[in-house]
């Protein structure tokens, strides 16, 4: 599966997040587990907001994070990949 940067992805309706400073929860409501994320991981789906982009994705989190794009680049779209795979987002 290929993430192009000019695609918007979003969180579907049947997940419920809480975010705190650590990190956060995800709660899948299909499968009724919930799955700790860490803090990079909370901010990432904190960003889907059906109107970024993943080239604005990576340079938000580059920006707050202090990191170059290119350093960051491949680590978030694995990330967005494994949430596309869990069946978290999809693809707008």
């Amino acid at each position: 599966m290929k993430i192009v940067e000019e695609q918007i992805i979003c969180l579907k309706d049947d997940i419920l997040c809480t975010f705190f400073e650590e990190g956060g929860v995800v709660f899948y409501l299909k499968d009724r587990v919930s799955h700790e994320i860490n803090r990079t991981g909370a901010r990432i789906i904190a960003l889907l907001d059906g109107e970024r982009d993943v080239a604005g994705l990576i340079q938000t989190i580059a920006r707050e994070y202090g990191q170059e794009e290119k350093t960051i680049r491949e680590d978030v779209t694995n990330f967005l990949k494994n949430l596309i795979k869990r069946g978290w987002v999809y693809v707008k």
